[in-house]
């Protein structure tokens, strides 16, 4: 018997788990029977203390704004918190006052719900339990695989998603004894191959690679699966395990979420961003088989509200306003949101995706420097962020705006031009602004760069136990890679303190201000929201006395070089 899991992690966006129906989908095209298991919403609905709890002391990357407090900001001092990871899955091997007493009370917790869930998954008789790992919950799916291990271990043990591109990972999964194999890369083909050869006892190997990433050498315990060419191909995900009552608003139950993509991969080829290295090309479905999966999720399971979750909606403008129209003719009752990139959308695209149905749309902004963007290869956001941002709002759309701060190249006056910019009396009362320090993504050419020429990532000596002395090599890899250096740390603990005194949470009148924001309930998003408390004086006498608002930006900052002097300019 085959488990698909995906376990608890950042969010709680109420869409279906997409990858892994998905996989359950194509197993079940070949005749191999599976369940698909979110643990991620069962977390949310059953378990929110623990939830947060595992995502504060296991790094979860700042994505909005609480408060000043120093617990608001935990975590940017770490991006996994791999020496913790370390603790508690060798924890008979440290002295006891290796841990907090605050991370003590939290081991205890979860490695309790740990034995219940590993004791539920043997207990139904799954002998072979994959893993949808990413950035957040990748901990957990380590622990949680373990604890399967350690109870049963003749079950086979399986890993896949994003996580796995990055190599120390995916070699720590195996060296550990955890993971019996890894997938990296595209799933489908490789999750195939894989079932199948452990039925005939012929899974001889360790790693599996999806052809479009695989090295041009292959290890001695490493294959290659193809990838899916034509994604027509690709059968419907399978949400028949799942309680479709769950992924609901919450105001109004009879609203079903369903999740779908209707191409793998980016046209942008943003440094920062791993999915470039991840799908390597952009590849897209037809329109026709996209609207004929609409439709059967609005009849099998009633859904009305549908995320897509590809990287960009608009990859191919001439399919998306062809999709669109389709789906007006189509006279279904539905709402969609989904990603967005900047440089080819304009005001008659955007009315035409608002009459199909769609209420929100993310934009990766990212920032708006034009020397930060350029460092970053990020094309599509310079130069017209705000008029793009104003035709969305003006087309009945609600704009979300993902901000970075932190990129490599920032300097004090293109983080005081961010900043501004999202104060912009135009936009920041009719746009929600999600802000979050540089996450360092895995398999990125800009993370490669870090780690190869700069001091952000020194080696740390981390106390390692003897169990994993025979692979410490990997060991000192993940340390360096998941422990930025500490001035790094403080200078976004810094920068994320000037956003705040700007900002703040859950505030009710500026939920109420924002166009459908509660209609829609946007997910996720809203429930950790900001608000701009009152518009910056930098930026009043910007808009009041001065047109170039750069100039204007720079010439305040002028002879300011620290991120001390940035507070103290912005106070002033």
């Amino acid at each position: 018997m085959i488990a698909l899991i995906l376990a608890p992690s950042k969010g709680k966006a109420p869409y279906p788990p997409l990858a892994i129906c998905a996989l359950k989908a194509w197993l079940k095209k070949y005749g191999y029977s599976s369940t698909a298991i979110d643990l991620n919403r069962y977390y949310v609905i059953n378990h929110q203390e623990l939830l947060f709890n595992i995502n504060k002391h296991f790094g979860l990357p700042s994505t909005h704004l609480d408060s000043g407090s120093e617990e608001s900001i935990y975590n940017l001092g770490t991006i996994y918190n791999f020496e913790l990871l370390l603790k508690f899955m060798y924890n008979v091997e440290y002295e006891d006052n290796t841990l907090t007493e605050d991370e003590l009370v939290f081991y205890k917790c979860l490695n309790s719900q740990l034995e219940i869930e590993a004791h539920r998954l043997l207990d139904a008789g799954y002998n072979c339990i994959g893993f949808s790992t990413f950035v957040s919950n990748v901990c957990f799916s380590l622990l949680l695989g373990q604890k399967i291990k350690q109870i049963d271990p003749k079950v086979k043990v399986f890993y896949g998603g994003s996580s796995t591109a990055y190599e120390p990972i995916r070699d720590f999964m195996i060296q550990s004894r955890i993971a019996d194999y890894v997938i990296v890369g595209e799933g489908e083909n490789g999750v195939l191959r894989l079932i199948g050869d452990i039925e005939r006892n012929k899974a001889n190997y360790s790693t599996i690679y999806s052809e479009n990433i695989a090295p041009k050498l292959l290890g001695e315990n490493e294959i290659v699966a193809p990838i899916v060419k034509n994604l027509d191909e690709l059968p419907f995900p399978d949400f028949s395990d799942l309680d479709m009552d769950s992924y609901t608003l919450e105001y109004n139950r009879k609203y079903r979420f369903a999740s779908l993509a209707t191409s793998r991969g980016c046209v942008n080829r943003c440094a920062y961003c791993s999915e470039t290295q991840y799908w390597r090309r952009f590849r897209q479905r037809s329109v026709s088989r996209v609207i004929e999966e609409i439709e059967y999720l609005y009849n099998t399971y009633r859904c009305r509200i549908f995320f897509f979750c590809d990287s960009l909606i608009n990859g191919n403008v001439l399919w998306l306003k062809d999709f669109c129209t389709h789906l007006i003719d189509k006279k279904l009752n539905i709402q969609w949101l989904s990603y967005v990139t900047l440089n080819n959308v304009n005001s008659d695209l955007l009315q035409l995706m608002y009459d199909s149905g769609c209420v929100a749309l993310t934009f990766g902004i990212e920032h708006v420097n034009t020397n930060v963007l350029d460092s970053v290869n990020k094309k599509s956001s310079i130069g017209n962020a705000k008029s793009r941002l104003l035709e969305c709002i003006n087309s009945g759309i609600f704009p979300i705006a993902n901000i970075i701060y932190s990129l490599p190249q920032e300097t004090p006056e293109a983080f005081m031009e961010l900043l501004a910019f999202t104060c912009d009396p135009e936009i920041n009362s009719k746009v929600l602004f999600t802000f979050r320090s540089y996450e360092i993504r895995v398999g990125s050419e800009t993370t490669s760069k870090l780690m190869e020429t700069t001091d952000a990532f020194p080696n740390h000596q981390i106390n390692m136990p003897h169990s994993v002395m025979t692979f410490k090599e990997t060991i000192l890899k993940l340390a360096t890679y998941w422990n930025p250096d500490k001035q790094y740390i403080k200078t976004c603990k810094d920068k994320h303190a000037i956003i705040t005194s700007f900002y703040g949470k859950n505030n009710e009148s500026y939920l109420k201000s924002i166009s459908n924001a509660r209609k829609y309930n946007i997910p996720s998003i809203l429930r950790r929201t900001i608000k701009l408390d009152s518009v910056p004086t930098i930026k009043a006498c910007c808009y009041e006395f001065n047109t170039n608002f750069q100039l204007f930006i720079l010439s305040q900052i002028d002879g300011v070089h620290t991120v001390a002097d940035i507070i103290e300019a912005a106070k002033k």
